[in-house]
């Protein structure tokens, strides 16, 4: 299967209006840079992570069909996600649009390597050409990514770790997270 497997969130009002105008909006204008959305996952409610006073998230998960290098599509979605009023701020902070590539058809950049405690020299080919890490850094640790990916694509795999999001969800995240998370009946009106 050669997918792109994008997460979106937004828990503030931005120039597209409520955090749904925005995910909304993102979609479009991502369609129009020849991203072909195969599946979008329902919306889903949840708490913050991190600085945890602010409003919940709305977060929604989506698999597309993408001809262009990570690195062109990752600056087209720095570019959507400053357009819709995102700046610099709070790090985990309030965000009117935030969009994360989990999952690049199936390719492994940019990963950590874990050496042997003698070992002082990096491998080969492992240093840090962009900032794009794939397949996402933190996505199995993240209720909000791994329910909706479930919803949309149960036969997934991580490249890494080789579990479903399904088993991914039961071994790293806290039951507490699973429950602050709410499926939301919303029309994207795509």
């Amino acid at each position: 299967m050669s997918y792109v497997i994008l997460a979106f969130g937004s828990n503030i009002c931005g120039k597209y209006g409520d955090p749904i105008s925005s995910i909304t909006s993102a979609i479009k204008e991502l369609r129009e840079f020849d991203l072909e959305f195969l599946k979008i996952s329902s919306v889903y409610s949840s708490k913050a992570v991190g600085a945890t006073y602010q409003p919940d998230f709305y977060n929604l998960v989506s698999i597309c069909n993408c001809t262009h290098h990570p690195n062109k599509l990752l600056k087209r979605i720095k570019q959507l996600e400053r357009r819709a009023g995102r700046s610099g701020g709070l790090f985990w902070g309030p965000r009117p649009l935030d969009i994360d590539i989990i999952d690049y058809k199936s390719k492994i950049m940019n990963w950590p390597v874990r050496h042997k405690k003698t070992t002082k020299r990096k491998a080969y080919g492992t240093e840090k050409t962009s900032s794009l890490t794939l397949p996402h850094l933190q996505m199995h640790k993240r209720v909000f990514v791994l329910q909706p990916l479930k919803e949309i694509a149960p036969a997934w795999h991580h490249p890494i770790y080789g579990k479903s999001a399904d088993i991914l969800m039961k071994q790293y995240c806290s039951p507490l997270d699973v429950k602050s998370l709410e499926k939301l009946d919303i029309s994207l009106d795509l």
